[in-house]
């Protein structure tokens, strides 16, 4: 038995792969600790793992929901800039303090989340393995692949190249202060610095094991992806999700749209007001969920149509049943719908929603509606669109049937156990 330790973005998208994941290695005989801040300690103890608190000054009770509404309010560049600010305060704190913490725990292999570049640092240090698992896209950088947080789709031309190298240099310019905070760490305990060359971004993740939930299939064509790479498939284990109580008698047997902005990016009312109408008049039933943020039914106020408008949804019971998904473009719930068969609508908001967004557009499984360029009726065109004409459904259908071929929880905890296996008997050999 291993005691696993787990590195992870304090964000719930992150968090439930991650707990997908930890569930499956306890299964396994496996002892799971999350580092984390005191906001997440009920949460993480409530799934039935250990819990250590790291920034208890930084980062008091209540310092997690106060960041998170400010960031639920907005979208693009200045969602990116806010979330750098707040990744380089929690890269310092665990700088500082979780390596301490980590040897207390006695901590055997450390999970660290792909965008925690603070993680192999620390793991480094220890002279412990860590397995590095991408919950949201892969980052991996190469020329051919847009980055992760455009709208841009798969293109093989000489310009489109150009073009992704110039993304992928302004995004390490603009990250670049993380990268230099660690650096300064990794220098003071005698770790080669990591490159600021885009290309060279991933000299922060695992030789060990890089797990994505994102299959290969489902992604735009790669061709230098490490060998340490494995490409799992989605990372759910719906055990771990929380009962949600849920008003299916307002359920009126009209097929279901359902519409969901996620759990951090869900402050804008507006984009929740535009859908609503755009639904309007079709004969189908809306249903929104707003993701437990600053939104309530009530600061919304009477919408178009009489949605069904919850707190939080039970997403995957609602998605079993639903005809459309609209949605933000958050990997886990892209996943879970494609992986019922459910075609989409994104509206994508920040971070890697683009790149999600272009993707499944790309493999035919929805549309792409802007937020810059949103209207109600630009929206009710593409809902319209994907609602109605049945190669959204058939291209979602057959890509349920590739996803559902292995499960994602139990092929990541065998490439791990396998992978730190492998490690150990080289060390000891």
């Amino acid at each position: 038995m291993a005691h696993f330790g787990v590195f992870c973005p304090p964000m719930k998208g992150h968090l439930h792969a991650l707990f997908s994941v930890a569930r499956g290695l306890q299964k396994r005989q496996h002892r799971i600790t999350f580092f984390q801040v005191a906001d997440l300690e009920k949460y993480v103890k409530a799934k039935g793992f250990e819990f250590c608190q790291i920034g208890a000054n930084e980062f008091p009770l209540g310092a997690l929901k106060q960041l998170d509404q400010q960031l639920g309010q907005l979208s693009g560049r200045a969602a990116h800039r806010l979330t750098v600010e707040r990744f380089y305060r929690y890269a310092e704190v665990f700088l500082q303090q979780a390596g301490q913490e980590v040897q207390n725990a006695k901590i055997d292999v450390l999970l660290v989340d792909q965008v925690e570049a603070y993680g192999g640092a620390i793991a480094e240090k220890l002279s412990i393995p860590f397995v590095t698992i991408a919950t949201a896209l892969p980052f991996n950088p190469e020329s051919g692949v847009p980055p992760l947080f455009t709208h841009w789709s798969y293109n093989r031309n000489p310009l489109a190249k150009l073009r992704n190298i110039i993304g992928y240099k302004l995004y390490t310019r603009s990250t670049a202060p993380v990268r230099k905070l660690v650096n300064k760490y990794r220098v003071l305990w005698g770790l080669p610095p990591l490159s600021f060359v885009w290309s060279e971004r991933g000299d922060a993740y695992s030789k060990l094991a890089q797990i994505s939930q994102l299959p290969q299939f489902l992604d735009f064509p790669r061709e230098r992806l490490p060998k340490s790479f494995h490409a799992t498939g989605l990372l759910l284990d719906e055990t771990i999700q929380a009962d949600v109580i849920f008003p299916w008698e307002n359920l009126d047997g009209r097929p279901i749209i359902y519409a969901c902005l996620g759990t951090l990016q869900n402050g804008h009312a507006h984009v929740f007001r535009k859908i609503a109408e755009a639904c309007q008049g079709l004969n189908a039933q809306l249903v929104m969920s707003l993701g437990g943020g600053s939104l309530s039914e009530a600061t919304l106020g009477p919408l178009p149509g009489n949605p069904v408008v919850v707190a939080y949804a039970p997403q995957i019971q609602l998605l079993k049943r639903a005809s459309l998904l609209i949605t933000h473009g958050g990997l886990n719930t892209t996943l879970e719908a494609v992986g019922l068969g459910v075609p989409m609508v994104f509206i994508p908001i920040a971070h890697d929603q683009p790149g999600v967004a272009s993707r499944m557009a790309w493999h035919g499984v929805g549309e792409v509606m802007p937020l810059k360029r949103i209207s109600v009726d630009r929206l009710r065109q593409k809902i319209t669109k994907v609602f109605n004409e049945p190669r959204y459904r058939e291209k979602a259908q057959q890509i349920k049937a590739q996803l559902n071929q292995r499960d994602g929880v139990e092929v990541a905890c065998e490439i791990i156990e396998r992978s730190v296996a492998c490690q150990e008997s080289m060390c000891t050999a």
